[in-house]
């Protein structure tokens, strides 16, 4: 059907757009049919049927949470865009393109199983790519993180739990410390450390080490004025295995460095 693409749309055929979608034809196959552009069919359709947002749902176990919440703690932020009457609440993680694809399927699942709606983003610098970003839009998603951790001004250097250690499930707490390390932790040649300039975080990470007795060391490493100081929490040697069996790395690039050191 051959159609003047800038003549307005009679009653009929507004009717008819209308029968096709509630019929569950997509606009593609509409505009097949009536010879409609598909720019033209979103704007009618919109009007009767507006877009449908999906719902979170909290599907996840205690320690699946856990891990997402820590992942945020250690490598995520968050916009809110406020553009006349339209709100946006954007949650980002940054992970390395080089290191960390499967680390970043693995956090796509997650999000999937809350029917959040992740979308992927590959960065360049100077013409090579070198990160990932994993987006989220979504207001529910943002309160549930504001109902386990809490932060002032810049993120990074005052984010912590919102609650005391013990007012958290067991689960729930391997599973932050999981997401943690799996994103701001590194595996060194002879143990496991986290290094963060939030002081309240390093405290967290220290109590909840205590509380599960893996023995650690805590130390401050002092920088210049323009920069925070950084705080590093190292768990000792002989506290590896249980490490590894009580909270372990969904990141399979430093499990598989823990893993070499427990040979």
């Amino acid at each position: 059907m051959n159609r003047n693409k800038y003549k307005r749309l009679s009653q009929e055929e507004k009717d008819r757009i209308k029968e096709f979608t509630l019929k569950g034809k997509s606009l593609r196959q509409v505009s097949k049919i009536l010879g409609i552009g598909v720019t033209t069919l979103y704007y009618h359709v919109r009007k009767f049927k507006p877009k449908q947002f999906k719902k979170m749902k909290m599907t996840l176990k205690d320690f699946q949470l856990g891990e997402l919440i820590g992942s945020f703690v250690g490598d995520g932020n968050f916009y809110y865009d406020r553009n006349g009457r339209s709100r946006r609440y954007t949650i980002r993680y940054y992970l390395s393109y080089e290191d960390d694809i499967p680390y970043s399927r693995y956090l796509m699942k997650l999000f999937k199983k809350m029917n959040l709606n992740p979308k992927t983003l590959y960065r360049k610098n100077q013409g090579k790519l070198s990160s990932i970003e994993i987006r989220i839009y979504s207001k529910e998603f943002y309160n549930l993180l504001r109902e386990y951790i809490t932060w002032e001004g810049t993120k990074t250097y005052s984010v912590k739990l919102l609650r005391e250690i013990n007012d958290y499930n067991k689960d729930f707490l391997k599973g932050f410390i999981r997401g943690l390390m799996d994103t701001d932790g590194f595996v060194e040649t002879y143990n496991v450390c986290l290094g963060v300039t939030s002081k309240p975080l390093i405290l967290n990470f220290k109590d909840i080490l205590t509380r599960f007795n893996i023995q650690h060391k805590l130390t401050i490493r002092k920088r210049d004025e323009s920069r925070k100081d950084l705080f590093l929490c190292r768990v000792h040697r002989e506290s590896l295995v249980s490490y590894r069996d009580l909270f372990g790395f969904s990141n399979p690039r430093k499990m598989n460095r823990l893993l070499n050191i427990l040979i």
